[in-house]
């Protein structure tokens, strides 16, 4: 086998948990804020996770209503000091 085989094959190893496995906060807000998988996907891709559906999408909602609130704080706080 070849030194790229060897490390294309390790490669795909390493990524089988992140695909498969526990979902990663910000891979869960861009799932949530993505129109196709917020709405037809979740279902889809939470047969194949570990997690459970229910919580994952609880926690989806959870992490996007704290991304929500920090970017608006953001641009709130930018406005206040007479950014744009």
């Amino acid at each position: 086998m070849t030194s790229d085989s060897i490390k294309l094959i390790e490669r795909y190893e390493s990524s089988l948990g992140e695909y498969f496995g526990k979902v990663t906060d910000d891979r869960l807000v861009a799932m949530s804020i993505n129109p196709l998988l917020a709405t037809l996907g979740f279902e889809d891709i939470t047969a194949l996770l570990l997690e459970d559906g229910k919580v994952l999408v609880k926690r989806a909602r959870d992490l996007l209503a704290k991304s929500i609130v920090e970017i608006a704080n953001g641009m709130l706080q930018k406005q206040g000091s007479g950014g744009k």
